[in-house]
């Protein structure tokens, strides 16, 4: 123990070293789902705020997801790339998804001009 800011040691004749009794490993296996899905050349721009990216539980429940802000996680919208094309990433927590099987998303957006884009997806989960 530590006595006036210093560690103070007392050896006793009846005290028992430490031994060793027993041993065990464990594999730890981590799992990381990032959902990407791509929205093809819309005819006019996409508009970020119109997003909806739905995962769909096997429980019947749904987690709905918006573009991410700092207050909230969410999808990331990137942009149009060279080809017009869209591409959307979300990375899950464990608990967005199901813990074995496969998961089903759903993503909605609205392009500037007022026309929907829909795509769905089944990922395979651990």
């Amino acid at each position: 123990m530590i006595v006036g800011g210093r560690w103070v040691q007392s050896d006793s004749p009846v005290d028992l070293p430490d031994r060793l009794v027993a041993s065990d490993s464990i594999r730890l296996t981590v799992y990381e789902l990032t959902i990407e899905l791509h929205v093809s050349s819309p005819a006019s721009p996409l508009d970020p705020e119109s997003g909806v990216m739905r995962i769909l539980r096997t429980d019947g429940s749904s987690l709905v997801r918006y573009i991410n802000r700092p207050h909230r996680p969410g999808f990331i919208l990137d942009g149009p790339g060279a080809d017009g094309d869209y591409r959307i990433e979300y990375r899950a927590n464990a608990d967005d998804i199901n813990s074995d099987g496969t998961t089903v998303v759903e993503f909605e957006i609205y392009d500037l001009a007022g026309k929907r884009y829909t795509t769905t997806h089944t990922f395979k989960t651990p």
